[in-house]
């Protein structure tokens, strides 16, 4: 019994010194990770809180695969954001006049955009990488800006009162959110664009 509680004490120290050799990101490498990649960004926090879960899958340097991620997460919260606005909109004719219609069309195109994005990331090509990242970085833009227009839809609006500003500002908050995580996404882009493929 002795015997076999030694061999169990170097079988777990030798998983100990070999796992991290075995290229799986340990708990600090994957935060540190997560931090050089979003350094670039302008929202950092929401950056880090964001791309947390492909930390440990993604070495730092893997600027394409950082890219893709921040477009995924991105992409995720615009297609969630607009059934709430699209949920909204037929709800209640209260609504209407508050700009909620114009954002479910802007984030409809918004979504369009980075579904686009997403699909060329995907196929990137050495020989047309610069074209590829030309029309990804426009579309991401065009994205931000029905996402910008939204807000200012919002915000001309008026919140309302009561029950209706509450849940108004929520809104605005998500939205405003969504803004955050494509303004990420659009950094994360430009330096795959600057460093290549």
């Amino acid at each position: 019994m002795g015997l076999s509680q030694a061999a169990k004490l170097i079988w777990l120290l030798l998983c100990i010194i070999w796992l991290p050799r075995l290229g799986l990101a340990t708990s600090s490498e994957a935060d540190e990770n997560v931090r050089e990649a979003c350094s670039v960004t302008r929202y950092v926090d929401v950056c880090i809180h964001s791309l947390a879960p492909y930390s440990t899958k993604t070495p730092k340097s893997n600027y394409t695969a950082w890219a893709r991620a921040g477009v995924s997460v991105a992409l995720l919260e615009l297609k969630n954001t607009k059934g709430c606005l699209e949920k909204m909109n037929k709800q209640s004719r209260k609504w209407r006049g508050g700009g909620i219609a114009d954002c479910v069309e802007c984030f409809g195109a918004a979504v369009d955009n980075l579904h686009q994005s997403l699909g060329v990331l995907r196929e990137l090509d050495k020989v047309t990488f610069d074209e590829q990242m030309s029309d990804v970085i426009t579309w991401m833009s065009a994205a931000l800006t029905y996402e910008d227009t939204c807000i200012d839809g919002l915000e001309e609006g008026g919140l309302g009162k009561g029950r209706r500003r509450r849940k108004k500002k929520k809104v605005m908050d998500r939205v405003r959110n969504c803004s955050y995580v494509t303004s990420n996404a659009l950094a994360l882009l430009n330096k795959l664009a600057s460093t290549g493929f």
